[in-house]
């Protein structure tokens, strides 16, 4: 069973398309890391799919489709759960409710995304819901709040900045492609996602830490590890990670495809 997620832009400018697509990819990612805490087993499975786009205003009909998990989950109504607990994060960050949710990072950028279109067009209303269900939840936001949500959202996220540069102790670190020798300084790059999401070139402060890294587990490329690094940045964003210490391993958690050069 597939339930319908409708998205209603009702613009008066013309929308520019990055804006949209944003919008769109931004509302795809937080349902996913929605659904990766509520069904950690098969979110990989579920996924949002447009249906439709309909004219008049700007319509996107979004479905919500779990081919392999629904024998499983049966029919839990993910698209109902993620409106509401979407709803929550905007209503406290526009101001219309004091019940503070337990809001991240990527979900603070998410949202600023989603109402982007509303946010530049002085008399566009966007409504999000899942209007073809018994249990109806409909979001809606003007321009004068998606800019205030904007800009509470902003504020958060200055606040949660941490500083890259520096030294950082007890950092989960995964490979993201490997030369299979404990000497070689070139070619090394590894994911530290809680300072930054992309890879970037690493070093080892000695031969044993990258060997530990290497071949301290059985599959290095389906684990973490958790390490004391150094980081360098250009312009807040980090450009050479320097391992100084191994401190232990995360087995059979990473589903990474990473790379092993010889």
């Amino acid at each position: 069973m597939a339930h319908t997620l409708t998205i209603d832009l009702k613009n008066t400018k013309p929308v520019e398309l990055v804006d949209f697509t944003n919008s769109l990819n931004g509302l795809a990612d937080e349902y996913k890391r929605f659904s990766a805490l509520r069904d950690p087993e098969f979110h990989e499975d579920i996924r949002l799919y447009i249906e439709r786009i309909e004219t008049g205003s700007i319509i996107a009909k979004v479905i919500e489709m779990m081919p392999y998990a629904m024998p499983f989950i049966g029919n839990a109504n993910t698209i109902v759960e993620f409106c509401e607990n979407l709803k929550s994060a905007i209503e406290w960050l526009k101001g219309s409710s004091n019940i503070q949710p337990d809001i991240e990072r990527h979900t603070l950028e998410n949202i600023s995304k989603v109402i982007e279109p509303v946010a530049k067009d002085g008399g566009a209303v966007l409504t999000i819901g899942n209007i073809e269900s018994h249990a109806n939840v409909n979001i809606t936001i003007n321009n004068i709040e998606a800019n205030a949500v904007q800009n509470q959202a902003r504020r958060l996220l200055n606040e949660m900045r941490k500083p890259i540069t520096g030294y950082h102790s007890n950092m989960v670190v995964y490979w993201y492609q490997a030369r299979n020798d404990p000497n070689s300084q070139r070619g090394d790059r590894a994911v530290i996602e809680a300072l930054w999401p992309n890879p970037v070139k690493t070093v080892f402060a000695t031969e044993s830490v990258k060997a530990r890294m290497l071949f301290g587990t059985e599959n290095p490329f389906s684990s973490a590890f958790v390490v004391d690094v150094q980081v360098q940045s250009i312009k807040d964003r980090p450009v050479l990670y320097t391992i100084t210490n191994f401190v232990d391993i995360l087995e059979d958690i990473h589903p990474a495809h990473p790379q092993l050069i010889e």
